[in-house]
Formats: structure tokens, sequence, C-alpha cells
């Protein structure tokens, strides 16, 4: 089977392609770096938000419990 190419028309357009394809992986693997970059970033904020919200409700139930401990010790007082 002939194309009508040249051996040295196949390797030509062997090393393009391989050019190409080494090309495309590392387009790939950039942007899977950028991607697990971007991840990583969004879940440490995630995160530290959510540590943010835990505290705020820890706070928000230790104030409550403290206004209830303090109407009882006032009630107890009168």
């Amino acid at each position: 089977m002939t194309t009508g190419k040249s051996a040295a028309q196949h390797g030509e357009a062997s090393n393009e392609a391989r050019q190409l394809l080494d090309e495309a992986w590392d387009r790939a693997k950039k942007a899977y770096k950028e991607a697990k970059e971007q991840a990583d970033i969004v879940h440490k904020e995630a995160k530290k938000q959510a540590v943010d919200k835990e505290a705020e409700k820890e706070s928000d139930q230790a104030h409550k419990e403290a206004l209830k401990q303090a109407q009882e010790d006032y009630n107890e007082a009168r």
C-alpha cells in the first residue's frame, strides 16, 4: 500500500503528529494543574467559611445559654 509519499515525508508527518500530541498533553497537564489549584483554593475557602459559620453558631448558642442562665439567676434572686 503506497500513499505516494516518501519515507522522509512519512517521518516528517510522524514528527509533526508527535509534536502536536506532545503539545496537547502539555496543555492537558497545564489545564489539570490549574483546575486542581483552583479546586484547592475553593476547598480551602469553603473549609474556612465552614469553620467560621460553626464558630458563629457556637458563639450564638453560648450567648443564648448565657442569657438563659442570667435570667435564671435573676429569677432566683427575686
